[in-house]
């Protein structure tokens, strides 16, 4: 390259780096960017490919190497074998089909996201795998010619150049002649070239060195088949692996090593753990290399989580913001830290292999906390056994995980909250979600404008699914909301308008946004059935959907079955049909795996897997879940009230009313409530069982529970003033309420409605028929049984006015000790 310089044969370009004449920006920022992604995905991918035999040939060849530099030798064995003027021929056929196997490699490469590899276009319409080995075929014989004009060239770079200049045109248009004009090599053609034709033993042997550090990171933290998965003692797991890389780092570094004992354990694969901590480590010792006649330090410190650190946490929108338990590793160095120039950089993917990977690979997303902190969250479908989070500081990498024994496996999660009732192949769901991140979908249809706390429970799996680094689809019925679900009814049920079922499909839509964050939220989307429907023609929908669902069978099912005596519309009988076409459309046009639901969803869920396997062969991937019927310890129906459903739009029941709803439940039922509902987890439901079963009065358990879900459906404000409300109800001091909280928690209590003011008490309590006469009135306000507002009146001529008002609203009239009434003050 610097002979290119000289000779003028390039030109620097600020801000850039050094462009070839002749080529654009964009063809070197190609060029550049193939060969950052080279370096990490072919490592990455032969960390998981390479046998035993493979590796046994690269230690056996990486010992040889290491024995002739050790000699001084490598040049000379160089020169000897390809160097030579008889063996000219021999090293252009050797270089150029190495090349050539290179292009091959890496066109085989998968996955390669956004890029082709041999299952998907990525992000390419023009160009397919099969293009890719017709333009490696074109380049081959250009591949040796590279090599053999290097080797057989006596003059200038410049004449050199030229030369390699005719024959990579040439090789150009033999390439776009192989796939009809689509670029696929021309950058790999250029650099190839270049290399090829340089023949210069210094850069190879270089080059080789490098490959030789590269190819021993590989075989020391390689996976040469799957490790087992076992629960760890983390201060001893993390001892083991700074040990092994104690032995990597030259002894002139100051490697202090600090763990702390007893701080639990966690499931995960030792091999990652290495590899992750080898990963900071390196970071921080080549940070070190920067110094200018420093010694080089690096701390290795493991601790409990400090307070600040998980309030850090907690800040992020990230799920781990939801968990308490952490252990800290921190790994810091005395070396420059990072460059301000750079600081930006370090979130742009492949800007680094060891940040900018993780955010390409891991769909990361990087949040800056204050000006000298990122988080990059690498989700558990990533690295699989433990959820970690790295945080990049000025001199420092940490990375965190639950310093207690955690479940990995979203099915274990499930079974000990008892919240699977039938699965349609539960051994092979278990392994797909051990290692795939599954795609699954639930749906509510537009029957009303709200979701009661019934329609909740197979929303909440959804939201476990989502923690488990899975992504749901919530969808919303807005086509076979206007044809009515026969599940579960004795008889048909009425049908809604257009613009009501639209009405209700907007309500839902709002409603789902809200609690679920659907816009904030990259890994849960919301889709509508109506969007695929509207348009489906009769004939259409009998040719390509009907000839595939056999009465008989349809017939048999229990939610058509129940309803045979009694009888069942054509409209309803379909239902089945269209649930089912959801889940094939799902299945084709974004990856959907598995349908959850009720446990009288299952008749539905089956047909749509019926419909995948029938149009998608039977080998096809897919699973069905359904969740418990949920009663209560007293046999009847969960989720209703004397007063009715318990609704989630807080219009049709308050925060207040919903808060009280799960405070009041029964202690045989709340355990199992808690584990249904929240994301407290099993070590925190546990102790709360205990305290059922000793200190029952206290209803700690309901207390948390109805906290939680007040939370989670509302808001903390929902939940600070149904807690308000309460309080104020149980000790009689209702005086300290907003008037929103009193129209809120006052809504079922006797209301009256007034005009008048400025009246004698006795007078006006007759005249709003709160008390009964006179004589009753001076007796209950003489004994102190009346107050207003929170404050008892033993005064017989006391006088109401608009002082007593909340806001010029409302007064609260207590008689005895439990006796409210609502009083609305009306403008005349």
């Amino acid at each position: 390259m610097q002979k290119l310089v000289e000779e003028g044969l390039v030109d620097h370009v600020l801000g850039v780096g050094i462009i070839v004449k002749g080529i654009s920006i964009s063809d070197a920022h190609e060029i550049y960017a193939i060969r950052k992604s080279l370096d990490v995905l072919a490592t990455i991918t032969a960390m998981k490919e390479m046998a035993m035999d493979d590796f046994k040939e690269l230690k056996d060849l990486l010992e040889e190497t290491e024995t002739l530099n050790e000699r001084n030798e490598i040049d000379q064995k160089w020169k000897n074998i390809y160097m030579k003027q008889q063996n000219k021929a021999f090293a252009a056929q050797l270089f150029g089909r190495w090349a050539l196997e290179a292009l091959v490699f890496e066109a085989s490469l998968y996955p390669k996201p956004g890029l082709v590899d041999p299952k998907s276009n990525g992000a390419h319409a023009d160009m397919n795998y099969q293009t890719f080995r017709q333009s490696c075929d074109a380049l081959a014989p250009f591949l040796i010619d590279y090599t053999q004009l290097g080797l057989n060239h006596k003059g200038t770079a410049t004449q050199l150049f030229e030369k390699v200049r005719k024959h990579g045109q040439l090789a150009e248009k033999s390439m776009l002649a192989q796939t009809n004009g689509v670029n696929t090599h021309k950058g790999a053609n250029f650099s190839f070239a270049l290399l090829l034709s340089a023949a210069d033993l210094e850069e190879i042997l270089h080059s080789a060195q490098k490959g030789k550090q590269l190819s021993l990171n590989v075989l020391r933290f390689s996976k040469t088949q799957d490790s087992i998965k076992e629960c760890m003692d983390i201060s001893a797991a993390i001892g083991v692996a700074t040990h092994l890389i104690r032995e990597i780092i030259p002894k002139k570094v100051q490697l202090n090593i600090s763990i702390q004992e007893n701080l639990g354990t966690a499931k995960l694969e030792e091999i990652d753990l290495q590899s992750l901590i080898y990963n900071l480590i390196t970071n921080a010792y080549q940070a070190t290399r920067e110094n200018q006649g420093k010694s080089q330090k690096i701390q290795v410190k493991v601790t409990p989580a400090t307070k600040e650190t998980i309030e850090l946490i907690k800040k992020t929108n990230h799920p781990l913001q939801k968990l308490n338990h952490f252990v800290t590793l921190e790994i810091s160095d005395n070396g420059p830290g990072i460059p301000e120039k750079l600081k930006e950089q370090i979130f742009e993917p492949f800007f680094t292999t060891k940040a900018g990977l993780f955010a390409k690979m891991a769909n990361v997303t990087a949040d800056g906390i204050g000006a000298k902190t990122a988080f990059y969250y690498l989700p558990n479908a990533f690295l699989r056994e433990f959820i970690a989070i790295v945080v990049m500081n000025k001199k420092r990498h940490l990375m965190m995980w639950e310093g207690r024994k955690t479940m990995t496996n979203i099915i274990d999660e499930l079974e000990w909250r008892g919240a699977i009732n039938q699965q349609t192949d539960s051994e092979g769901l278990r392994k797909y979600v051990e290692t795939e991140s599954i795609s699954l979908y639930c749906g509510v249809d537009p029957t009303g404008d709200s979701m009661h706390i019934g329609h909740l429970i197979p929303f909440m799996m959804l939201k476990r699914f989502q923690a488990f680094g899975h992504h749901p689809y919530i969808l919303i019925g807005g086509a076979t909301g206007t044809i009515g679900d026969p599940s579960g009814r004795t008889s048909e049920r009425q049908l809604q308008t257009m613009d009501t079922v639209q009405h209700n499909v907007d309500s839902l839509t709002r409603q789902m946004e809200k609690l679920f964050e659907v816009e904030n939220d990259n890994r849960l989307t919301l889709v509508n059935n109506y969007d695929w429907t509207h348009n489906l023609s009769l004939l259409d929908f009998l040719r390509d959907i009907g000839k595939f669902f056999n009465v008989n069978t349809m017939l048999a099912k229990d939610i058509v079955a129940s309803r045979l005596d009694t009888g069942i519309s054509f409209t309803e009988f379909t239902y089945q049909i269209l649930q089912s076409m959801d889940f094939l459309h799902l299945f084709q046009n974004h990856n959907v795996r598995m349908q959850i639901g009720g446990a009288d969803q299952w008749g539905n869920i089956t047909a749509g897997l019926d419909l995948i396997r029938k149009k998608e062969g039977a080998e096809a991937k897919a699973f069905g879940l359904t969740i418990p019927l949920m009663l209560k310890a007293d046999g009847t129906k969960f989720g209703k009230t004397a007063g009715g459903a318990v609704w989630l739009d807080p219009e049709k029941t308050t925060p207040y009313e919903f808060y009280q709803f799960w405070v009041n439940q029964d202690d045989r039922d709340v355990i199992k409530y808690l584990k249904f509902f929240t994301f407290l987890t099993k070590e925190e439901i546990d102790a709360l069982e205990v305290k059922v079963q000793t200190e029952p009065h206290l209803r700690e358990a309901q207390r948390v529970l109805a906290a939680e879900m007040t939370k989670f459906v509302h808001s903390k404000e929902d939940l600070n003033d149904a807690l308000a409300i309460s309080e104020a109800l149980f000790s009689g001091n209702v005086s300290k309420l907003t008037s929103k909280q009193i129209e809120e928690g006052f809504k079922n209590m006797p209301t009256v409605e007034t005009q008048s003011l400025n009246q004698n008490l006795v007078d006006w309590l007759i005249e709003l028929n709160i008390e009964p006469s006179k004589r009753q009135a001076r007796e209950d306000i003489t004994n102190g049984a009346i107050s207003i507002n929170g404050e008892k009146i033993k005064e017989l001529d006391f006088e109401v006015t608009s002082e007593q008002t909340f806001d010029g609203k409302f007064i609260i009239v207590r008689k005895g000790k439990k006796k409210y009434t609502l009083v609305k003050v009306t403008s005349k």
